[in-house]
């Protein structure tokens, strides 16, 4: 509680909690003599979450999916409602036909992640408790460059309700790996035959890398004294900005403009009518990753310079034209900048 403060704003003393709602209020109180109060009414808002799903997911497997049901369905959302409860509905899921050989599902991300957990939502068709396709026993295993792997573990996955309500119920714990790629082998399902399928599978990242660039990425008729901002990434420490109107040397960090502790930088030299580029690298060298560079952002700056402007000028106390501008009023010369009374400049 923050109180008798006259500011309009409040900065919490300590951090704020990830994916927690708050709620608040503001207390306008009278001054003397008699300082009454009116209550205001309670607001709130929610925190961004902790972890976020990876998007843009390439699937693959080392079978022959049945028709229509390929693996791609485990990562495009189909089956999922609102509530992230999933269909009955074939077609919403993957399935392999019957086979001899050795089945994994393969994931490919856009980039390294830095992986928090894995959602499962087994095979759903109606009559799963007698087919018994859904994925059992399964190994996990991880790769940053999908040819050196790493086994995470062997785990189990629970089976599927075979309701059209159908909630995730297994997770995973990847517990912080660096990975690009992640491959889940089949061990064993649910039924006696050789087929096995899933519904869908979420994965969950700590972000890591800078994100969110203001100015957004692609902006035109950006000041030339502009001040750059972004997101930090969660472990950073500190931060190396990239800035050139040459787009490789960003890409490749040979245009290294500044490390700085905060998300944001000034550049001192920025030319009117030029596109730029910039990215920001993510430090902490007590992390086992000691470096996240971050994506290729640009913005073009603005064409002209505004000498002034005059539209902003008001009758109100300090916008008034004869303040900026220097008259002869005060050494009786007889010359003024605008009219004598208000309005003292045209209006339009």
């Amino acid at each position: 509680m923050s109180k008798s403060q006259v500011e309009t704003t409040y900065t919490p003393q300590d951090a704020l909690t990830y994916g927690t709602t708050y709620f608040w209020r503001v207390d306008e109180v009278n001054g003397a003599p008699d300082y009454t109060i009116f209550k205001g009414n309670v607001w709130s808002f929610t925190t961004e979450p902790f972890v976020y799903p990876i998007q843009n997911i390439v699937t693959t497997s080392n079978v022959v999916s049945s028709e229509g049901q390929g693996p791609e369905n485990t990562v495009n959302g189909s089956g999922l409602n609102a509530d992230d409860e999933h269909s009955i509905e074939s077609t919403d899921m993957w399935l392999v036909g019957p086979t001899t050989e050795s089945v994994y599902i393969q994931y490919e991300f856009d980039g390294v992640y830095k992986l928090h957990e894995m959602i499962v939502w087994n095979y759903n068709v109606q009559f799963e408790p007698i087919l018994g396709f859904g994925l059992r026993d399964v190994t996990i295993e991880h790769s940053e460059n999908g040819t050196d792997w790493t086994v995470l573990g062997d785990v189990s996955f629970a089976q599927a309700t075979a309701r059209p309500d159908y909630a995730a119920n297994t997770t995973v714990d990847l517990g912080g790996m660096v990975a690009r790629f992640i491959k889940i082998t089949v061990n064993s399902g649910y039924g006696q035959m050789e087929q096995f399928g899933l519904s869908e599978v979420r994965f969950l990242f700590i972000p890591t890398r800078a994100r969110g660039p203001e100015p957004m990425n692609g902006a035109s008729g950006v000041a030339v004294d502009a001040t750059l901002h972004w997101r930090a990434g969660r472990e950073a420490a500190a931060h190396e900005v990239y800035l050139s109107a040459d787009e490789a040397a960003v890409a490749d960090g040979t245009a290294l403009a500044g490390t700085v502790g905060n998300a944001s930088y000034t550049p001192t030299d920025l030319h009117l009518g030029t596109t730029y580029f910039w990215k920001v690298t993510e430090v902490n060298e007590a992390e086992p990753v000691g470096a996240w560079p971050g994506e290729v952002w640009s913005f073009t700056t603005q064409e002209f310079l505004v000498v002034d402007d005059f539209e902003a000028y008001t009758d109100d106390e300090g916008s008034r034209i004869y303040e900026m501008w220097i008259d002869g009023w005060e050494n009786q010369t007889g010359s003024t900048v605008g009219h004598l009374e208000a309005p003292f400049a045209e209006k339009f």
